[in-house]
């Protein structure tokens, strides 16, 4: 629905970027991605007084034993996700995400010595990073998590204020967010 058709934008705007390298498109690409990690995945760079007054999760959190375990399931449900609501499209990322890997874990080609294969490896990886980061990245940051935080951010309002506004003095609302989420509706809420 309106997701797709939001994604969908935000994927085609990118090619369109990035096909025009020369007229601001990598220009506007990278803005983009700068902006959507900062205000999404690092928002403390935002904050003018050092150190910021509420802290964030930081790069620390992403190492956390716990956390690190959890990641495989949390990716593979990411990825069913994709193939259950848009089945083209996840089959498509995820058969790129297979070559990729395939290619890395292969070599690439038969007949080539160890660096050969070791440079066409890179140079394949180097291809698909330029291709894929400035397209996906933007897509991610900007259209999946930059907007779905301001989504989920008003509907925490939302709750509080309606909690807030019953007169139960013990109202507690509780939000379970996974962890991308975490710092960009903790920004938009301290907003």
């Amino acid at each position: 629905g309106d997701n797709d058709a939001r994604i969908n934008r935000a994927f085609l705007s990118s090619v369109r970027d990035w096909l025009d390298p020369f007229g601001g498109g990598w220009t506007a690409i990278s803005d983009d991605i700068l902006r959507g990690y900062a205000e999404s995945v690092d928002p403390a760079s935002l904050c003018e007084q050092t150190p910021p007054t509420s802290a964030y999760l930081d790069r620390s959190d992403l190492l956390d034993p716990g956390m690190l375990r959890g990641a495989p399931v949390s990716l593979a449900r990411y990825a069913l996700a994709i193939l259950i609501r848009t089945p083209r499209k996840g089959i498509l990322l995820l058969g790129w995400i297979g070559l990729l890997v395939g290619l890395l874990a292969t070599r690439g080609f038969d007949g080539l010595t160890y660096t050969e294969g070791a440079l066409a490896s890179a140079a394949g990886f180097a291809l698909s990073l330029s291709v894929g980061l400035p397209l996906l990245g933007r897509v991610y940051l900007v259209a999946l998590l930059g907007e779905r935080n301001e989504i989920l951010a008003k509907n925490i309002r939302r709750e509080c204020t309606r909690l807030a506004n019953s007169g139960a003095e013990d109202a507690v609302c509780v939000a379970v967010l996974g962890l991308a989420h975490c710092n960009g509706v903790k920004r938009v809420l301290c907003e």
